[in-house]
């Protein structure tokens, strides 16, 4: 009985050795789950620091770009380079402020600070195999981004590849010079009866769209997604709200809600700041996107060059006057004017005149060999039935004349100098209107909040406040911008106090382009529009000028009022940096054939009736070349390569 005992007593202890060891091995099972499990989180945490690191490092990247059209070098982007240098760093935080883990940013930008790569040229061999999307700019430089997070103990790298500099403007991904009328801030009309503005092409605004009152009749383009019922391209577009005021009424194609769109993606919007690019492009020195030389483009008149290039670089002599009421004006490639025009009478060709400063249209502007009427889209007939009869219109008339005119102030209709005019005394007075004229003199009796009563939060042409800076009020006295540093680099948000007409911007500051309320992009603070200094003759700096030879070239003799006649159409496609005014007279029908787009704000009033007709052959630019239309480039970036478009698991990280 004993040594029976002692048998079930060592059977006991090796089944509770037994236990012990499977516990045991539980335990450690567990934690090591536990530890996998808390590395797994861990690298995920860490390669979510380092994904919103480099979306940040981008990002400082693409604002740093929006200085190339104004300040014309890429010092910032040069200033980014931490090659021999300390990595950016930073601490990521939640969304109630805990800390998440730690980054640091590096970058090396190619070429070295210099002069930026221009495709076409030599791609130094020490950088690697040249980039695909190269030809994509006008002109660049690649930078490599590198990124490390560290959370815990774990840390996780991304890479990339970035281009940045100046894009080709054929590559815009939302194009405004897809509409008949395109505005950067606020839309709107007011006033026409039935039929009496009729819009063949699209419309839009970068802010509200308005019919304050009256009709418009839009027929628009459509373009349908494959499963989609709303069109692509929208009859009626708003990157903020699509409205009507009272009885005020779409008809047409636009008409109906499906095909208008709104709280909608911003079109980017060209900026004419800087010549420097036109000043190059007019005198053959750019190259195309296949690396061929752009000739250098011309006016001719009767057989005679009135430009070769460029006209008025030095000397008193900035402006031109162009009449092609007897003989043709001949415009063939791209050409710049430094000071204003003032044109009228027939046009042929196909090119882009680019102007310094204000565009005087001072009477018709009719293509000798224009394209045939375009197609109207048939609500008979399917999306992609219109389309084809678009490409077919366009194919039969690639030969037609074709004119671009890119106008880095204003576009001026009527006689801006007759003081006694209906010009001045409604466009000028609107035109010049301050928040509380507006609101007194406008429409004294409109409802309040209504536009016609404090223009709602709109702006008044020349104003600062846009609906890109979210600040609402007009003309307040403060300026609210994005700055760079030019001691550290540092780019921040600052509100600055506007003083007998200047913002109060300390030295060691640059005004980011294009940002917050510098709605013109030209970096400085404009604020409303003088009457006499925007729109009058002048020179670049606002001084008064003659409408005499010493100061125009091919100046006719007589008064300006003598030259002008009122425009009962224009032919070709209206860029402007700023407005688009004049007078078309109460009983006058305007016709506008080709697209009016403003980067500012534009009127173009007092017609009784109107057509707009989109030249479609616009639409579909070549990156930019097509018909020798060239569109200003506009800065950006493009990622070449990035391993953030990895499979989580093959993202790799290390202790």
């Amino acid at each position: 009985m004993k040594s029976r005992r002692g048998i079930a007593l060592m059977v006991v202890l090796q089944m509770l050795m037994l236990v012990f060891v499977i516990c045991i091995g539980f335990l450690v099972h567990s934690n090591n789950n536990l530890f996998f499990v808390g590395q797994e989180k861990r690298g995920t945490a860490a390669f979510y620091v380092a994904e919103g690191a480099m979306q940040m490092a981008m990002q400082n990247l693409h604002t740093r770009t929006r200085s190339l059209m104004v300040y014309g070098n890429y010092g910032q982007i040069d200033a980014v380079d931490t090659t021999g240098k300390s990595a950016v760093t930073g601490t990521m935080r939640s969304s109630d402020g805990e800390a998440i883990g730690t980054y640091a940013i590096t970058y090396e930008v190619t070429p070295k600070p210099g002069q930026p790569q221009v495709p076409a040229t030599p791609w130094p061999a020490s950088a690697g195999p040249e980039p695909s999307d190269s030809k994509d700019f006008e002109e660049y430089k690649q930078v490599k981004i590198q990124v490390t997070a560290t959370v815990g103990s774990l840390q996780r790298t991304l890479d990339a590849t970035v281009l940045a500099g100046l894009k080709r403007s054929g590559l815009l991904k939302y194009d405004p010079f897809k509409y008949a009328y395109f505005m950067n801030n606020w839309g709107w009309f007011s006033g026409f009866g039935p039929d009496q503005m009729q819009m063949y092409g699209n419309t839009g605004a970068n802010g509200n769209y308005d019919l304050l009152s009256g009709y418009l009749g839009v027929h628009g383009n459509p373009e349908r997604a494959p499963r989609g019922r709303k069109p692509l391209r929208p009859a009626v577009y708003a990157a903020r709200q699509i409205r009507t005021w009272g009885s005020a009424t779409f008809t047409g194609y636009g008409a109906s809600t499906s095909n208008q769109e709104s709280d909608a993606t911003p079109r980017e919007m060209p900026n004419l700041s800087n010549l420097d690019y036109y000043r190059d492009l007019a005198n053959g020195k750019k190259r195309d996107a296949n690396g061929d030389l752009i000739p250098k483009g011309s006016i001719k008149i009767n057989g005679r060059t009135i430009v070769d290039g460029t006209f008025g670089g030095t000397g008193a002599q900035q402006s031109l006057v162009l009449d092609g009421t007897t003989n043709a004006i001949e415009i063939s490639g791209p050409v710049l004017v430094e000071g204003n025009v003032v044109i009228k009478g027939k046009v042929q060709g196909q090119g882009t005149l680019v102007v310094g400063r204000n565009l005087y249209v001072a009477g018709n502007l009719d293509y000798v060999n224009g394209p045939t009427e375009r197609p109207t889209y048939q609500t008979s007939e399917s999306p992609e039935e219109y389309e084809a009869r678009i490409e077919a219109w366009k194919t039969e008339n690639a030969g037609a004349d074709a004119v671009g005119y890119l106008v880095r102030k204003n576009v001026v209709f009527g006689d801006v100098t007759n003081k006694s005019s209906w010009w001045d005394r409604k466009v000028g007075k609107w035109i010049n209107a301050s928040y509380d004229e507006a609101k007194n003199k406008w429409a004294l009796n409109a409802p309040e909040g209504s536009p016609q009563r404090v223009n709602d939060n709109h702006e008044d042409a020349g104003f600062d406040a846009t609906w890109t800076s979210k600040d609402n009020t007009e003309d307040d006295g403060k300026w609210t911008v994005q700055v760079v540093n030019v001691n550290s680099g540092e780019l921040s948000t600052q509100t600055f106090e506007v003083q007998n007409g200047q913002a109060n911007i300390p030295a060691n500051y640059k005004v980011v382009p294009g940002t917050g309320e510098d709605i013109d992009g030209d970096g400085k603070y404009t604020g409303a529009y003088d009457y006499q200094r925007d729109f009058n003759l002048a020179d670049a700096n606002g001084n008064s000028i003659a409408f005499t030879s010493e100061f125009f070239g091919e100046a006719p003799g007589g008064s300006f009022s003598d030259f002008v006649n009122r425009a009962g159409r224009v032919d070709g496609f209206l860029y402007t940096n700023a407005a688009a005014v004049g007078d078309q007279g109460d009983g006058s029908t305007f016709v506008l054939r080709g697209g009016v787009v403003a980067r500012q704000d534009a009127m173009v009033v007092s017609a009784r009736t109107s057509e707009m007709f989109h030249d479609e052959r616009f639409s579909d630019m070549n990156r930019g070349e097509r018909f020798g239309l060239h569109l200003p480039p506009f800065p950006g970036i493009s990622v070449v390569w990035s391993d953030a478009n990895l499979p989580l698991m093959n993202r790799g990280y290390k202790e």
